[in-house]
């Protein structure tokens, strides 16, 4: 099963395929323990697998490296053959060659693509490399380090760009050239370290995964803006996947979003399972900045509302804004937003603005507003139109925070839920 090097130019397009840098011939076993010849084909960031089909080239395998999970050489049993078996996915390919460098060029290859895209990555903590060559090994770390610690130049803006072009492959969604733009100029003659999603609201919303999951590496950006824009479900997950493992995004302002298309309301667009997503994201990331979340607007209901609280109270953040205006949540989704402050002592330290109006509060005699009356520094309060019973939240607030409030709006809610004549206004508040 040996492996020839396929004939022709160094560089080449095949059909629709991306452009390949790299090209071998290849055996791989099919069905029933057959063996078939192959071609291997790398493009930037895309892994190929092409059958000669009578006067074609027919694709059977196609994958972009960043859905590689590990890559995993050794020699055959048989007859020493060198084999390489990429996993990927809950998927995997086998592949033998004729040399052990060949194994040695594919795996740099790969490696050096997305080492070069994001520097600031130990890809190795992205792939599992597992090459029984202890040489070939250690020369692609070192290749790998070398991209890492010496680039070729500075690119603007960390490197967006290209984050963004290897992003664009992956989703398999159009690379375009005016986001790359705007980004390398406009944002970096200006020092603009917010990405707002609305500069590129007039283009196809199936590119907006890409532009937002170019953040998840990225070292340039810490504020991310997006206001009423319509987002696809790989666009919500792109979301999620940056606030697993992102340490540099501060501010987050996601408000008002809504479906790109009327069929995904109904089976995969769900704001509430997004909010809960989100909410998981957040606990697991040790590493986490937040300063700033603003998802207001947006209709998570309690569960989504829930998960968020539960990830605040075990989060060791500086949050200062938490705004949760018209989100759908009751006094169930109120109550653990409560108990994670009360939980959490650097929160209760650090937040200054809570909004959580436009929602519908009433219920559980306001047990949930308890942890106003315990000592935090929130100065600006917005509980409009959410259904609470002011003579229980002035006591609360009486005891917690009269001192340090510099602006509360309680409008649209009523005072009591007795008869006026049999209550007792409390001395604190009477003037």
């Amino acid at each position: 099963m040996a492996a020839e090097q396929s004939p022709g130019p160094a560089t080449m397009s095949i059909g629709k395929l991306e452009n390949i840098a790299y090209q071998i011939g290849v055996h791989v076993m099919t069905k029933g323990d057959k063996v078939e010849s192959r071609i291997l084909a790398l493009g930037t960031y895309r892994f190929y697998l092409l059958a000669s089909v009578k006067d074609h080239l027919k694709t059977e395998t196609n994958f972009h490296f960043l859905e590689l999970t590990s890559l995993v050489g050794k020699s055959n049993s048989l007859n020493y053959e060198p084999q390489l078996t990429c996993h990927y996915g809950n998927k995997s390919v086998e592949i033998h060659f004729k040399k052990t460098s060949d194994v040695e060029d594919v795996v740099q290859h790969i490696v050096l693509s997305l080492q070069t895209t994001f520097l600031e990555v130990d890809i190795s903590k992205i792939i599992s490399l597992q090459l029984e060559d202890e040489s070939s090994i250690k020369k692609i770390h070192n290749a790998a380090e070398q991209a890492r610690n010496f680039p070729d130049e500075p690119e603007p803006c960390g490197g967006y760009s290209r984050m963004y072009m290897c992003l664009s492959s992956y989703y398999n969604t159009a690379y375009r050239e005016e986001v790359a733009w705007d980004i390398d100029t406009i944002y970096m003659a200006q020092n603009n370290k917010e990405l707002n999603l609305n500069d590129f609201d007039h283009l196809d919303p199936k590119i907006f995964a890409a532009i937002i999951a170019a953040l998840e590496h990225n070292k340039w950006f810490n504020r991310l803006y997006i206001f009423k824009a319509k987002l696809n479900t790989e666009a919500l997950d792109a979301i999620v996947k940056i606030f697993k493992s992102s340490s540099c995004i501060t501010d987050c302002e996601i408000v008002g979003i809504h479906a790109a298309s009327v069929i995904q309301t109904a089976v995969n667009f769900s704001l509430k399972d997004f909010g809960a997503n989100l909410g998981q994201a957040l606990a697991s990331n040790k590493h986490l900045a937040l300063t700033r979340l603003d998802l207001s607007r947006n209709n998570l209901e309690d569960k989504g509302v829930i998960a968020i609280a539960s990830a605040l109270a075990g989060a060791n953040i500086n949050l200062k804004v938490l705004n949760l205006s018209r989100t759908g949540m009751t006094s169930k989704g109120a109550s653990a937003i409560g108990s994670a402050f009360k939980s959490n002592h650097q929160i209760q330290s650090s937040l200054t603005n809570l909004n959580m109006s436009d929602n519908s509060l009433k219920g559980d005699n306001m047990s949930w507003s308890d942890f106003l009356s315990n000592p935090h520094h929130i100065s600006h309060l917005d509980l409009s139109n959410s259904d609470c019973q002011l003579s229980t939240l002035f006591t609360a607030l009486v005891i917690g925070c009269a001192d340090v409030m510099e602006e509360i709006n309680i409008s649209g809610n009523y005072f009591v839920n007795k008869k006026v004549k049999d209550f007792v206004i409390p001395s604190t508040i009477e003037g």
